[in-house]
């Protein structure tokens, strides 16, 4: 006991919950649910307690000491933690669901939900680099190039095209294309 006496000195404010018994004369103290394998009363406790075949008390209501000297009666330390913990989920559950829509928001702030049918004629996106050996910019190259006419829808995001003359003009994600307007020349 002057083991735990010191323990219980220096731990102020410490809620873990701990069990003193006596058995056959002898006492035994140990944290419950320490973490610990091994207890004061050395192994597992449960386990050295069982062990002894006695009759045990297996009742909901339970009356311990915490660390900090206050008695606890009942499963009220579970009932709070199990309402904290909700109150916690919750909680982040909350928070996560702000930050997907917030995230969600953002992402397709400039997305289209465009799809497109075989024969459907598209713009792609044109990807070039600069060459200084041959004084081209990029960026002054054109953003989009063709038209294209759509050959075969692949998926509904990826799609595989062909130009005037039925060359193969690659297979394009849908983000890197866009229609093509319609040809108004007969007003």
């Amino acid at each position: 006991m002057a083991v735990l006496d010191f323990i219980l000195s220096h731990a102020d404010g410490d809620e873990r919950p701990y069990l003193s018994v006596s058995i056959l004369g002898t006492s035994m103290s140990g944290l419950l649910d320490s973490g610990a394998s091994n207890t004061i009363i050395g192994g597992p406790g449960w386990e050295v307690i069982s062990k002894l075949n006695l009759p045990l008390n297996k009742s909901d209501k339970v009356r311990c000491r915490v660390a900090n000297g206050e008695v606890c009666v009942g499963s009220s330390i579970n009932e709070e933690r199990a309402n904290g913990f909700a109150r916690v989920y919750s909680d982040v559950k909350k928070r996560l669901q702000h930050a997907y829509e917030n995230s969600k928001s953002h992402y397709n702030l400039r997305r289209r939900d465009e799809q497109f049918l075989p024969n459907d004629h598209v713009w792609r996106k044109n990807y070039v680099q600069s060459d200084a050996s041959k004084y081209f910019a990029a960026k002054l190259a054109p953003r989009f190039v063709g038209p294209y006419r759509v050959a075969k829808r692949l998926s509904p995001w990826t799609y595989e095209l062909v130009d005037n003359e039925n060359k193969f003009g690659g297979v394009w994600h849908a983000k890197d294309l866009k229609a093509h307007p319609p040809d108004n020349s007969d007003n």
